[in-house]
Formats: structure tokens, sequence, C-alpha cells
């Protein structure tokens, strides 16, 4: 049974990691589209940049992704640390 505790510690970071990129994916996806829509609106206000500029929304997604997944890995990886017993017991 220990094992198996172990290997459910392990595999933990790994499954928040992938369901917070999973999230990040869809809300990247609905962000990108409502940019497209709202960047004619927002044209008036760019200076030196046109609207659709693939360089500035990829460079904002991959950013928003980059960070979003090193705070999801943080956040697993210190949770793995944590004495499921003591948790409770600290609030």
């Amino acid at each position: 049974m220990s094992s198996r505790r172990g290997s459910a510690t392990r595999c933990m970071p790994w499954r928040m990691i992938v369901r917070t990129t999973l999230q990040l994916a869809i809300g990247m996806g609905l962000g990108l589209a409502g940019a497209v829509a709202v960047s004619r609106l927002m044209a008036v206000i760019l200076f030196a940049v046109r609207p659709h500029d693939p360089t500035v929304f990829g460079g904002v997604a991959g950013t928003l992704v980059l960070a979003g997944i090193l705070a999801s890995a943080i956040s697993a990886l210190r949770a793995t640390r944590v004495d499921p017993l003591s948790a409770p017991r600290a609030e």
C-alpha cells in the first residue's frame, strides 16, 4: 500500500499540470477569438502595430501560457510536500 501512495504522490503534479494546460488551452482559444473580434475596434488606438499582428498575438499568448504552466507547476510541487493529515489541522 505504501508504494501505491508514493506512486500517486509522484503522479499528482503531472495531473495538475495537464489539467491546468487543458484549461489554459480552452481559455487561450476563447481569448484569442475575442481578441481578433475586438481588434478592429482597437485599431484606432494601436500605433505601429497592425490590428491582426500574429507576432503580438503569439507573444502575448505564449507568455500567458508559460506563466500559467509555471504557476501550476510550482503550486503542484508545493502541494506534494504537505502532509495531508497536518494540513487540515493548520487551518
